[in-house]
């Protein structure tokens, strides 16, 4: 006959997986800055945002959060008050030349594009692969913001699989001016395959 569970403190005891809640940065392991606001355009080509696991661990990433924060109303075509290239002509805003970027590397060798080799050039864009977009609009107030949400598991059944023995690391590429954004972040929730106790 099974055991059978009858209190809280029994589903707490022995080894779980430990939960991870992380925003991507730019050292991959907490300790870098968050904030991709930056300007990643020529002559500086590119800012990564990673999320790296110890050589001893292996990340299951479950969703990922992308907050975009910035003055006045949102508009699908636009990166928050950038245009993509082919809406150049309705705006002199700067452009998105370089895009964005989603991907899974190993020893600087992209193994898995999650964007199947698209960039993203505007909000719309992420809509090709997220599953959630919450926007938070206030009349009177001039700064709006964005939550797009990418949850891995509903999309296809399992997380990602990010194994720091292989060197491998979740990778968010920007390749341009995002100095005009107010807040521009990335946060993966996932947990670890190795047991804790």
């Amino acid at each position: 006959m099974a055991e059978q569970i009858t209190t809280i403190q029994d589903l707490r005891a022995g080894p779980v997986h430990q939960s991870f809640f992380r925003f991507l940065d730019s050292n991959g392991d907490g300790t870098g800055f968050m904030a991709a606001t930056g300007n990643a355009s020529a002559p500086r080509s590119t800012s990564s945002f990673w999320f790296i696991p110890a050589s001893n661990e292996t990340a299951r990433i479950e969703s990922l959060n992308i907050l975009i924060k910035d003055d006045g109303t949102f508009i699908p075509s636009a990166y928050g008050a950038m245009y993509a290239p082919q809406d150049v002509a309705l705006t002199a805003s700067p452009v998105l030349t370089g895009g964005i970027d989603v991907f899974i590397e190993a020893n600087n060798s992209v193994i898995l594009n999650l964007t199947n080799g698209r960039k993203i050039w505007n909000i719309a864009d992420w809509g090709n692969y997220c599953t959630t977009y919450e926007t938070n609009f206030w009349t009177g107030v001039k700064e709006q913001f964005i939550i797009i949400r990418w949850d891995f598991v509903k999309a296809c059944g399992m997380p990602l699989r990010i194994r720091g023995q292989d060197g491998e690391k979740f990778v968010i590429r920007l390749s341009d001016n995002f100095s005009h954004l107010i807040d521009h972040k990335f946060f993966v929730q996932g947990h670890y395959e190795e047991w804790k106790t």
